[in-house]
Parts: C-alpha cells; sequence; structure tokens
C-alpha cells in the first residue's frame, strides 16, 4: 500500500476486520482483504469499498487468472452468459484481462446488523469467484463459448437481443422506500428525481408482490431519467418478480451500461 494514504477507514469496515479477525491494509473508504486470512483460500483479492456516509457496500473480487487480450471477447461473451443466471453480482473482465465478481449491498443502520452483511458480502463473493475458476481457465485455453456454458451448465447466449419490456410502476412508495431509493442515487452525475422516485416505486412493487409467488427476474433493468424502468431480462414482468439491485442508470459513467446511450435519455446525456 502506498504511505502516503493517511485517512482512516470506514468504522464499519474496521469493526467488521476486528469481528471476524481478519487482516486488511485500509486507506479512506476501502479495504483489500487477502486471500489466507479470510477463507483459507489464496490468492483471491477482495476490495471492499463503503463511501463516506453511504448506506451501501460494494465487494469486488478478483480470480488470480490473467487471461491473455485474444481471450478477451470470449470472456466477454462468458460474463454475458453467466450474468443471465447470477444473482446478487455481477461478472465482468477488469482492464488488464482478470475475470471479477462485483456486487452492492444496502447496509443497516443497525451496526450489529451491517457487520454480519459485510461479512456475508465478502463471503459470498469469494465463493462465487472461487466457482468461476474453472470457466475461466478454459476460456484461457480458448475453448468455444457454447462448450464451456455447457460444461458449467449455463445456457448460451441468444444470438437474438431481447426488447426491453416496461414495468409499471404503479404503486405509491412510501417514505422508506423513498429514503433507500435517495441514498442509492444520491451523488451520481445527472440523476433526477423522477429517477430516484422511479427506483422508489419499483421497491415498493417488489414489496408488493408475494416472491415466493413470482419467478425472479434478475434482470438486467434498466432505470431511465424519466423514472421509466425497462427490463431486458424476461418479456413479461407482472409474471416476475424483479430486485432493485438488478438496476442500473443508462448514462455513461453510471453502474449500467458504460458508453451505452439510451434513446429514451440521451438529448440530457450531453
Amino acid at each position: 500500500m502506498d504511505g502516503a494514504h493517511t485517512e482512516q477507514p470506514s468504522p464499519l469496515i474496521v469493526r467488521m476486520l476486528a469481528t471476524n479477525g481478519w487482516d486488511g491494509e485500509a486507506a479512506g473508504a476501502w479495504v483489500l482483504l487477502s486471500g489466507g486470512s479470510v477463507d483459507r483460500f489464496p490468492p483471491l483479492m477482495t476490495m471492499l469499498i463503503q463511501a463516506p456516509g453511504a448506506a451501501s457496500v460494494s465487494a469486488e473480487t478478483e480470480l488470480p487468472i490473467l487471461l491473455p487480450e485474444r481471450r478477451h471477447g470470449l470472456a466477454a461473451e462468458i460474463c454475458c452468459a453467466v450474468n443471465r443466471h447470477l444473482t446478487g453480482g455481477a461478472l465482468s473482465i477488469t482492464t488488464i484481462g482478470r475475470p471479477a465478481v462485483t456486487s452492492k449491498r444496502m447496509i443497516s443502520e443497525a451496526e450489529d446488523i451491517a457487520v454480519r452483511q459485510f461479512t456475508e458480502l465478502v463471503l459470498w463473493n469469494r465463493a462465487v469467484a472461487r466457482s468461476l475458476f474453472g470457466v475461466f481457465i478454459r476460456v484461457a485455453e480458448g475453448v468455444d463459448a457454447a462448450d464451456i456454458l455447457a460444461e458449467a451448465s449455463c445456457p448460451p447466449l441468444s444470438i437474438s437481443p431481447r426488447a426491453a419490456a416496461v414495468l409499471p410502476l404503479d404503486d405509491s412508495p412510501g417514505e422508506e422506500h423513498r429514503r433507500l431509493a435517495a441514498a442509492a442515487l444520491r451523488g451520481s452525475p445527472g440523476v433526477t428525481e423522477l429517477e430516484i422516485d422511479g427506483l422508489a416505486r419499483l421497491d415498493a412493487l417488489g414489496t408488493r408482490k408475494d416472491a415466493a409467488s413470482y419467478q425472479l427476474c434478475a434482470g438486467p433493468l434498466v432505470l431511465h431519467a424519466d423514472g421509466v424502468a425497462e427490463c431486458y431480462g424476461c418479456e413479461r414482468p407482472l409474471e416476475h418478480n424483479h430486485l432493485s439491485g438488478a438496476s442500473g442508470q443508462c448514462r455513461p459513467g453510471r453502474a449500467f451500461g458504460i458508453g451505452h446511450t439510451c434513446s429514451r435519455c440521451g438529448a440530457g446525456l450531453a
């Protein structure tokens, strides 16, 4: 770590490390967890991030596999296919070619619960990353995508992109829904009040539905500046349960679709 860092890490991160007896080098709001000190499975590197005052925490776990550039296209195809079936996080390739599992969770205001949520997030991320070792070894070997996905019991990508289905966000969100939505989106560049309201209504819709009675759709969900939510994961959104954590904004540099320009919101992207 760079010795120039003088900021203190998040107090919750410090408490989580101490509670679990985990070692970590911290600077500011982020911490790197070494593999052996967390779950005796080195050398997975996990970065845990909590911005000051934020009600959410993000974790990114990199697999110790470095893919050659000629395999990046194949790796991207595998990531897209796996992400259709991965609930709670997303698989991607870093700029230098390492597979990484990234997930984000809302954190309780109660410290004891928050510490447990931090811990579960780290262990979940690392478990998913471990399960994907074999997949990316096959990617490095240049095995055909369909064969890799068949070996992993993951259906291959559809050759026809799915059209977006608009979710009917007619539910009236309560104050708690609005508070959580604002905490999740405030600080993002160009966020609109309609966008916050749309996320709150999406949460309200999920609360109203009995999750046990509906098949889960993992998204992706796209939340637009005008508050409209679209799902690219299913054709009949009223027949599925959607989690707001699968949603992202469509503007460049935001949580969903880096470099993507949306025809609905494009006028406000300049």
